[in-house]
């Protein structure tokens, strides 16, 4: 029995079995998340059926199983390197998770759509729950000082383009990151409007000023996109007043009526589509 399987079958509660899941589901890879699949018979049923639902995200469209491994930058920053080709050869994903530290789907998931010889991520969490507007405790204390750091750390100017994805609280992040460092491409999936205990509208008005003054300021041509369910009225207006202050182009996602547009586009089978024209185009 591997780590992993013992470590699912150490769990004596269904309180026990969740965390463990979601950390699994925050940052595990691909070959991790294979070998536990190899080894789901011996699992308890809930950790199969949760395996199960996983393992077939990731192969919602066939593809080779992706083989990267994990580098810990910080408490709060894993990078994720693709085994093959030299740095200069691929680009590098910049990703902002949203509140309980994902980006809407497992980690497994997103790098089974990426590519190990031309893609490489990081992924960074937010645990001040601030928007990244607070920055990442012991690493910068706000947003342009954390992808300072970050440039340092990743040697970003050794990639072929930087590129940067968040979802829900992250997206927001990711546009603001697109034009800091920038990025060619920055995707926002369904963008949560920023909040930090002060009046939503008076907060919201903040960060979209600044995101208007960044674009204003852009020289790289950062080309930034908001995608949301077409049928939830919710993210619909945020990403309309996102598009407005950074010049974004508004990606309605058909058939989507709640916040998780990437599990949308996922059961359309159209993820693979839409990162092609978006965030890898």
């Amino acid at each position: 029995m591997s780590p992993l399987a013992a470590s699912f079958m150490r769990c004596r509660t269904p309180a026990e079995f969740y965390q463990l899941a979601i950390t699994f589901d925050c940052t595990a890879t691909p070959s991790e998340f294979a070998e536990l699949w190899n080894e789901r018979n011996i699992l308890p049923p809930e950790a199969q059926a949760w395996l199960a639902s996983g393992w077939e995200s990731m192969f919602a469209e066939p593809t080779k199983l992706q083989q990267y491994h994990r580098k810990q930058i910080n408490e709060y920053i894993r990078a994720y390197i693709g085994a093959h080709s030299e740095r200069s050869d691929k680009d590098l994903v910049i990703a902002f998770s949203g509140k309980r530290g994902r980006l809407f789907l497992p980690l497994a998931v997103w790098l089974q759509y990426m590519s190990d010889s031309a893609v490489d991520l990081v992924l960074l969490q937010d645990p001040l729950l601030r928007f990244f507007s607070g920055g990442i405790p012991g690493y910068g204390a706000n947003l342009a000082e954390v992808l300072a750091r970050l440039g340092a750390d990743m040697n970003l100017q050794g990639y072929r383009r930087i590129l940067c994805l968040g979802g829900s609280a992250g997206g927001f992040a990711a546009l603001r990151a697109g034009l800091i460092a920038k990025a060619a491409n920055a995707v926002c999936l369904s963008g949560r409007m920023p909040n930090d205990g002060t009046s939503a509208g008076d907060t919201f008005a903040v960060g979209l000023d600044e995101l208007k003054g960044l674009k204003k300021a852009d020289t790289a041509g950062t080309r930034m996109f908001c995608a949301f369910g077409a049928q939830y009225p919710a993210d619909r207006a945020a990403a309309k007043a996102f598009a407005k202050a950074g010049k974004a182009l508004l990606v309605p996602v058909e058939g989507v009526a709640d916040h998780n547009v990437a599990f949308g586009l996922l059961k359309q089978k159209k993820l693979r589509g839409f990162l092609s024209e978006t965030l890898f185009a």
